[in-house]
């Protein structure tokens, strides 16, 4: 599943090319949803992992280091990668993985380096083979906050003055 945000609109007729500032927005957008991994969710903090542990969806670090901005003339959009995970972190739901051996030796593990006995519970009471029901919460990424879009409005603001006031000429609507 593809899924990403955009801004995007019918800009008035001009002889000005607004691809530039459209890259710059979208690279401001982008680094918007970069913060909100480095913040651990903005404005509300994501649901912690299950261990308790603050989340960052840090775990490999593919998703945020693959999230990528595109634009054009009169667009732009951050886009996340079509990984398994991608849109179950966004929009949270139930995902029924396959216990395997090597899940029942981590949970060993845990519990030796732990040992809290909920990781000792996990590995026995499930079978290899068996689908497990795992709930993952929403844990959205891809969104922009209040300031960002009153930061952007400035931004498009700001050109379009820049714009008029540089030609000397009211903007054909």
């Amino acid at each position: 599943m593809n899924i990403g945000i955009s801004i995007k609109g019918n800009l008035v007729y001009t002889d000005v090319d607004f691809a530039p500032l459209m890259e710059d927005a979208g690279r401001y957008m982008l680094g918007s949803v970069l913060e909100n991994f480095s913040a651990g969710g903005r404005p509300t903090p994501w649901a912690p992992l299950a261990n308790g542990e603050r989340s960052h969806l840090f775990g490999g670090g593919d998703l945020a280091s693959r999230i990528y901005d595109t634009c054009g003339a009169n667009w732009a959009e951050v886009r996340a990668p079509e990984l398994p995970y991608s849109a179950i972190h966004q929009f949270g739901g139930t995902t029924h993985p396959t216990f395997t051996d090597k899940m029942r030796r981590f949970m060993w593990a845990r519990w030796y380096q732990t040992k809290d006995a909920k990781w000792k519970a996990i590995a026995l009471r499930h079978v290899v083979g068996e689908k497990l029901n795992v709930r993952i919460p929403a844990r959205p990424y891809l969104m922009f906050q209040e300031e960002d879009i009153d930061y952007l409005h400035k931004m498009f603001q700001d050109s379009i003055i820049k714009f008029i006031n540089a030609n000397g000429r009211p903007i054909n609507v």
